[in-house]
Order: structure tokens, then sequence, then C-alpha cells
């Protein structure tokens, strides 16, 4: 006996403001002398982890990065490339609050400290597996509605859940701002992340 059965897909999705900022900034230094160029950026990156000393709700350390650098010059009228000494970077993860006025502050204090680091922005939700779920929720939801929906043009009635598949899942996350100066922080006030769950409902039909 063919079992009667109707095979839905639903969406949800979900768009919530975000309530954290991660912001990566990356100080930068060159000299001829390996070690200096070290000690150059791990200077630098001190002043930035002072000046965002009690105003971050968490800073760590990522990753330190020397490589050989370059530089071009003209010989007999061809451009050659020849070391330049040593090129040091070394990249900060520090979490805000996303308050857009928090942010302000944050960017003016690193600036202010004599650091130039070229940093981005990047919103997120912090309970972003909750999202998730609401946004699951919703997509079943709307499997049930659109199976009613047709087993009611085709006289019949759903039933019981045979089985729930989750499809794509994805999350839209807020721009990101890269190389903001002391006097010019942007918008910062962030745009909504959007969460968005498929699934596949198989419903018995009566």
């Amino acid at each position: 006996m063919t079992e009667r059965q109707i095979t839905v897909n639903g969406r949800g999705s979900l768009r919530l403001a975000p309530d954290q900022a991660i912001v990566t900034l990356a100080v930068s230094a060159t000299d001829a002398d390996y070690a200096t160029a070290v000690r150059k950026v791990q200077a630098d990156a001190e002043k930035v982890r002072a000046a965002l000393s009690g105003i971050a709700r968490d800073m760590r350390a990522m990753s330190l990065r020397v490589e050989p650098a370059f530089e071009t010059v003209q010989e007999q009228g061809i451009s050659r490339r020849r070391p330049a000494g040593y090129a040091a970077t070394r990249r900060i993860r520090a979490d805000f609050s996303a308050d857009p006025v928090q942010l302000a502050d944050a960017v003016r204090a690193v600036y202010a400290s004599g650091a130039s680091p070229a940093l981005s922005v990047e919103y997120t939700v912090s309970d972003a597996d909750g999202a998730r779920r609401q946004a699951a929720a919703i997509a079943v939801k709307d499997a049930r509605a659109r199976a009613e929906a047709i087993a009611a043009a085709a006289g019949v009635t759903i039933g019981a859940v045979r089985s729930v598949t989750c499809g794509a899942q994805a999350a839209f996350p807020a721009a990101r701002m890269l190389a903001m100066r002391a006097n010019d922080t942007m918008e910062l006030a962030p745009e909504e992340i959007e969460f968005t769950e498929d699934v596949c409902v198989v419903f018995d039909l009566l």
C-alpha cells in the first residue's frame, strides 16, 4: 500500500540588531633590522592595548607576522626589487558592545595613543545559536502552513510529521568598515543581521 504523504519546504528568517562588535586592529612597522622591526610593532601594539584597557570587554593578541620587505628602484632605466629590511605586523582583537557611542570613543582613544593601526569592525549577535533555532522554528511553521494550503486545495488533511530535514543555513552579517580615521568614525550604527534557515518536512495525509 502506497503511503499518503506530502513533502514541503519551509523557510524561516529572523532579523536582529547586533549586540556585539568585534574590532580587529593591525599595527605594522618596518626596519632594516629584524629585531628592531619587531620591537617597533610591539611598542605600537602596547599603545593600542593601553588605549583600549577599561573600554573593551575583552582583548587578545591574535598573531605576529614578520616577513622580508622590498622596495622598487630604478637601475639603468629598469625597475628592480631589492630587499629593504623586514615588515612586522601584530594583530589584536577587541570585543565591544555594539553601542556606536562606545565604539566611537574606542576609535578616538586608539588614534590618540599615537598608534596608527588599520582596523575593521564586524557586528555580530552574541547568541547566534539561539537566533538560528528561532529561525528554524519559523521555517517549520512556514512548511506546515504551506502543507495545509496545498492539502486544502486537494481536499485532504495533513496529519503527523514523519520527518524534518534541515537545509541551508545563512547569517548575513552587518557591514565591515575598514581603515577608519580618528576624525572620521563614519556611521557606526550597524544594520540588522538576518538569520535564515531552510527545512524540508514530510507530513502524513489523512
